[in-house]
């Protein structure tokens, strides 16, 4: 077993993850308890949580080689709490810009909202990062070890089984309406997929992630708190237009419409996570986000 780094760290600190660990589980039970009996809710949810949870933690524990990760974070300063400074930054950051967009797309100022919101939010992500990162106020961490070959050939087979069972999901999901890429469309997408796939697995799992392990000094209540703040972080986009608007029935509706991706992105943060828990691959992570992604762009042209 890899010994963690020694880390000044009192006991009190460790509760207070592992405190906030099991809120999020009642609050996730909560969620699930609600959206299956909602009048418009998704029925399948408990189905699909314990599918999810259940085949990644089975996949997580089953043959792990060590209880250690493969990478750490620096011991001081604590790094999660300034690494969940940096992701609050990039969401307000971002969501005032997109108001400024929504804004300035119903006013006479088309040309501020020219940029699409998905590339404003990956040039915010990424300048924000840049400046965490370049300042060294967040570090990155370390790597420390590697798993065996075929340790990480079986994990990265199982991860291809269940990231092509997910799209099959998502496929059945969308009612099988695909529509067709042109070659130039193909040769955009792929490249912003795999990019915004970059972002969102540097934040959440090798940075967030690894940060959360070092300060609960467990792999379980590290993988719960990411995976929660990886399905909040896409919340913001969602409610933004209705609130602005002051449009309460298009807020109920987004919140009913939405509420099934949720558990979708809960289910896929705990799988991603479980993945960088075994392999420590950022490449291999960010193929398998960007995989998933890709099946409703192929599916619905979006």
């Amino acid at each position: 077993m890899r010994p963690l780094n020694p880390i000044h760290q009192t006991g009190d600190s460790l509760e207070y993850y592992r405190a906030l660990s099991w809120i999020c589980v009642l609050g996730v039970l909560a969620f699930l308890i609600w959206i299956t009996f909602a009048p418009n809710g998704f029925p399948g949810a408990p189905v699909v949580a314990c599918l999810m949870g259940g085949s990644t933690l089975a996949a997580l524990r089953l043959g792990a080689p060590a209880s250690a990760p493969y990478w750490q974070s620096a011991a001081e300063p604590a790094q999660a709490p300034r690494v969940a400074q940096m992701i609050m930054v990039c969401l307000v950051v971002q969501t005032f810009v997109w108001a400024a967009q929504m804004l300035a797309e119903a006013t006479y100022l088309p040309q501020l909202a020219s940029m699409s919101y998905g590339a404003t939010s990956d040039v915010v992500w990424t300048a924000i990062f840049l400046v965490f990162i370049g300042t060294r106020y967040v570090k990155w961490p370390k790597r420390v070890a590697s798993p065996s070959k075929t340790d990480f050939i079986a994990t990265a087979a199982i991860a291809v089984v269940l990231m092509s069972v997910l799209n099959l999901v998502t496929v059945m999901l969308y009612d099988g309406q695909r529509v067709e890429l042109s070659l130039a469309r193909f040769t955009t997408v792929i490249p912003a997929l795999f990019f915004k796939a970059v972002i969102e697995e540097v934040f959440f799992r090798v940075l967030l992630l690894t940060a959360l392990i070092q300060a609960s000094r467990s792999s379980n209540h590290a993988l719960i708190l990411s995976s929660v703040a990886f399905a909040l972080m896409h919340v913001p986009g969602v409610f933004l237009q209705p609130l602005l608007e002051m449009d309460y029935s298009l807020l109920r509706y987004n919140a009913e419409e939405y509420a099934p991706r949720f558990v979708w992105q809960l289910g896929i943060g705990f799988a991603l996570g479980a993945l960088w828990l075994r392999t420590g691959s950022i490449v291999l992570i960010v193929t398998m986000h960007a995989i998933f992604n890709f099946a409703p762009v192929w599916l619905t042209g979006l």
